[in-house]
């Protein structure tokens, strides 16, 4: 991070001088920050949202390294409920919940898939209904599992038609 706002990078960097390098370089710019499965939060990491308390060392919250108001977001992902509200918040916090309807599944399903899955199975004879239960099945309805799922049915059904292609170009 520090590279990337063109200070050195050395081992005796204190947050002392790293938050106000940080709000220095953010300020005025639109800024994204994903802290990716968050699992334990230390309080250094509560209430992003806060704006600099001139009661408080700057090294006090990450927060405070983070100008408001230029369009820059922190986004916080994670299992764990209350570690996520500590960080962003109540007013903040979205849960992603799983899809409950087999239909909403399988539209995501071949949307990830792409027209490659109607044309297989119209030449192979495919059971889509069957397909369409086992996707609901396997995922357990969470967005990011159909849609992997969708992706690797595209690589299957892709190399298979190539070998298809090449097998007749052969014979």
């Amino acid at each position: 991070m520090l590279t990337q706002i063109g200070e050195d990078e050395t081992d005796d960097m204190q947050l002392d001088r790293l938050i106000p390098l940080l709000h220095r370089n953010l300020w005025g710019k639109k800024y994204l920050i994903v802290l990716d499965d968050a699992r334990d939060a230390d309080p250094w990491y509560y209430n992003l949202g806060a704006e600099p308390n001139m009661e408080d060392e700057w090294k006090s919250f990450l927060a405070y390294g983070l100008p408001k108001g230029s369009g820059g977001r922190v986004v916080v992902t994670g299992r764990n409920e209350e570690v996520a509200r500590k960080m962003v918040g109540e007013h903040n916090l979205h849960k992603v919940l799983p899809l409950s309807d087999q239909e909403d599944c399988w539209s995501l399903f071949k949307e990830s898939v792409g027209p490659c899955l109607d044309e297989e199975a119209n030449k192979n004879g495919m059971n889509l209904e069957a397909m369409k239960g086992e996707v609901h099945a396997k995922s357990n309805g969470m967005p990011l599992a159909i849609k992997i799922m969708g992706q690797i049915m595209k690589e299957r059904l892709t190399e298979a038609s190539a070998e298809r292609i090449s097998r007749t170009a052969t014979d």
